[in-house]
């Protein structure tokens, strides 16, 4: 008796034809599916590729322009341009000999920027990582059960 339920009866053919037609059908959705997201990733990534190289380029075209700016305050501010303007504007040229000097009581020249100390070990004050961070799975049950048997020892 533990051979089941046997069918008494034959499926008709246009059963059976529907039954295999809607496996394969069910297989070809399944594949369009995936198909479908597979192209969907795919245009999302290429998207994002050429959006990058278009950012890639901006970036050289706006380093060019920063190189190209430099250049001309580099050409400006060169000794002979200055000393040209200057020339222009009847400016005095003189000797550091022929400058005179004059000291004023009471002036205090701006002090200097405080920055910052360069990078170095002595920087670090304190620890950066707390030290019950680096106790150990194992060092924290065995000093849990140490502790534990402490209490028990006190009969606490």
């Amino acid at each position: 008796m533990k051979m089941g339920l046997v069918q008494a009866y034959r499926q008709t053919p246009w059963r059976i034809q529907a039954k295999w037609f809607s496996r394969f059908l069910l297989v070809v959705v399944g594949v369009v599916m995936v198909a479908g997201l597979y192209l969907s990733i795919s245009a999302q990534t290429a998207s994002a590729g050429i959006e990058m190289q278009r950012q890639d380029i901006k970036r050289d075209v706006v380093q060019r322009d920063i190189a190209d700016l430099r250049s001309q305050a580099a050409y400006l501010t060169s000794e002979n341009v200055m000393e040209a303007r200057a020339r222009t504007m009847d400016y005095e040229f003189t000797e550091p000999g022929q400058v005179t000097y004059i000291v004023v009581s009471g002036y205090r020249p701006p002090l200097p920027p405080n920055l910052a100390p360069p990078p170095g070990m002595d920087m670090i004050a304190q620890p950066l990582i707390k030290s019950s961070y680096t106790i150990s799975l194992w060092d924290l049950v065995t000093d849990g059960a140490g502790m534990l048997g402490s209490r028990l020892d006190r009969g606490s």
